[in-house]
């Protein structure tokens, strides 16, 4: 696991070099539609995006960063400082009802051999994304030594997630709900669809997981009046509240309210 966990301590400083970066290059402009203009859908690979998917800064909620690296995959990187490094993979975007998103997505490390993987995977706070209803919550652990089977409720024998030849000698398990076994394993929540997940009949889990799980993106009142107004959702580029931008000026809530001005580097109201 210490090999685990250099590459993760890599993959952090990765993560908040470009998380730096972004914040130092946030878009500042006094043109009154340059915001607007700049809001307008993007694209990641094959997919469009719109808020709170777009790329470009002040584009997007501040919770949750989208980028798109090389144009290869859309990676959702969470700001939370309760969940700093975690990324998550987009699979696939689903927006055919105007007011909610459906989005599958897995966690990026799955797809690095090498990569640390005992991370949450999700969470249900500080993310504007929510789990289906019908999604099951569990733990996979990755244990350096076996674990009495009384240890944990409904705990049953899994694979592991490294890929082939990676830690040989761990022996790995999956729990309903979330759980953990300090000192021994490595924890990685996992989220199922349906009932009870027989994880002991899933020969290869890394594979299995790689294919995600359904989160949700419900688009709130404020964005849809302010997109039913002709103005785009964004976010304020300093304290990263919530303003639509319009055609002709950045708006608190929709194009026909109070107006922002634009200078010194911040908004204003009038």
């Amino acid at each position: 696991m210490a090999n685990l966990t250099l590459t993760y301590s890599h993959l952090s400083l990765l993560y908040l070099f470009l998380l730096i970066s972004s914040i130092q290059c946030q878009p500042i402009n006094t043109d009154s539609s340059f915001y607007y203009n700049l809001c307008a859908p993007s694209r990641c690979n094959n997919l469009s995006l719109t808020y709170p998917f777009a790329l470009p800064n002040s584009c997007y909620p501040s919770i949750d960063k989208p980028i798109c690296p090389t144009n290869q995959s859309l990676l959702l990187a969470s700001t939370s400082t309760t969940d700093t490094g975690h990324i998550v993979r987009v699979l696939s975007l689903d927006y055919n009802d105007p007011t909610i998103a459906t989005v599958l997505v897995a966690s990026d490390s799955l797809f690095t051999c090498g990569a640390q993987v005992s991370r949450p995977n999700f969470r249900a706070v500080d993310t504007i994304f929510s789990l289906p209803l019908n999604y099951t919550r569990g733990t996979h652990l990755n244990c350096t030594a076996p674990i009495p089977s009384d240890s944990i409720p409904g705990l049953q024998n899994a694979s592991c997630l490294g890929c082939k030849g990676q830690d040989p000698t761990n022996v790995c398990y999956y729990a309903p709900g979330f759980v953990s076994y300090p000192t021994t394993c490595e924890t990685f929540h996992v989220f199922t669809p349906g009932g009870a997940f027989n994880a002991s009949g899933v020969s290869d889990m890394r594979a299995f997981l790689q294919l995600g799980y359904q989160i949700r993106y419900d688009k709130p009142a404020e964005c849809r009046g302010c997109e039913k107004s002709g103005g785009r959702c964004g976010s304020q580029p300093i304290s990263g509240s919530f303003v639509c931008f319009c055609t002709s000026s950045v708006h608190r809530m929709n194009c026909s309210d109070g107006m922002y001005h634009i200078h010194s580097q911040k908004f204003s109201f009038t």
